[in-house]
């Protein structure tokens, strides 16, 4: 039996279900096999990080904005790769506030796709030699000292197969956390809207813990933020990332 909604503990608002069938159904039923319509994946060690783990309120982190930056991923020279395969912003794009807490990363924004949620591996995160890190569906955001390369930070939004179970990904830490699924953070999914024809909007939230990812003291700093949109458009092998880099000249709070 599906999850109830309204209990789901990772903060995910389920959109209008009808137009999102709409997207999948145009894609073809062997596009996506990891999990079924409307029902989250069976992870047990996703699971057992949940318990005991008090998530971040979004609401309140949003009364605690020091700075922030903004990022649009929607133009031909942003195409990092597939270039060939990206049909413009109706294909995939991106828009998206990043701020700054005391004490977590605050991120909203709209993702328009014309085939969104397509997660064909459980772990998508990859090593670098891929020159992909994430093998699905998602949003990077890469943090890096200009000062030092090896001081970088980096997590994904894992929108996870059709959207049933999305989270966030820590994929690089300084303070020692292991790579995997922020217990901590809150991902929030809602206005599932057409903005073109045969493409989907997508409004998010989501909040992340500083914790999960470095002292405080490292966003304190000027950082050069790196922001990468990978699409996978249903049962094509070709994946298509658009990328953008901004400075960020530090969120303002206390050492």
């Amino acid at each position: 039996m599906p999850a109830d909604p309204s209990k789901v503990s990772y903060c995910f608002k389920p959109f209008v279900i009808a137009a999102v069938l709409v997207c999948f159904l145009s894609v073809g039923s062997g596009a996506d096999v990891l999990t079924p319509s409307g029902n989250a994946p069976a992870n047990q060690e996703d699971q057992a990080l949940l318990e005991g783990v008090a998530r971040i309120d979004l609401s309140e982190i949003t009364g605690e904005i020091l700075s922030t930056v903004h990022v649009s991923l929607n133009k031909f020279d942003q195409v990092l790769l597939g270039i060939d395969s990206w049909h413009g912003p109706q294909d995939a794009s991106l828009s998206c506030d990043v701020s700054f807490t005391p004490t977590a990363l605050y991120i909203e924004g709209d993702l328009t796709d014309d085939v969104p949620f397509c997660q064909r591996m459980i772990h998508p995160a990859k090593p670098e030699w891929w020159k992909i890190e994430y093998g699905a569906d998602g949003i990077v955001f890469d943090f890096q000292d200009i000062t030092s390369a090896s001081q970088r930070v980096s997590f994904a939004l894992n929108w996870s197969s059709r959207a049933v179970y999305p989270k966030v990904d820590i994929l690089r830490s300084l303070v020692g956390a292991r790579s995997g699924f922020s217990a901590g953070a809150c991902l929030e999914l809602s206005e599932n809207r057409e903005q073109a024809k045969g493409s989907t909007c997508v409004h998010f939230r989501v909040g992340v813990p500083i914790t999960d990812l470095a002292e405080p003291s490292f966003f304190n700093r000027p950082l050069l933020l790196q922001v990468s949109l990978i699409d996978l458009d249903g049962d094509y092998p070709s994946i298509t990332v658009l990328r953008e880099s901004v400075k960020v000249p530090g969120s303002g709070a206390s050492p």
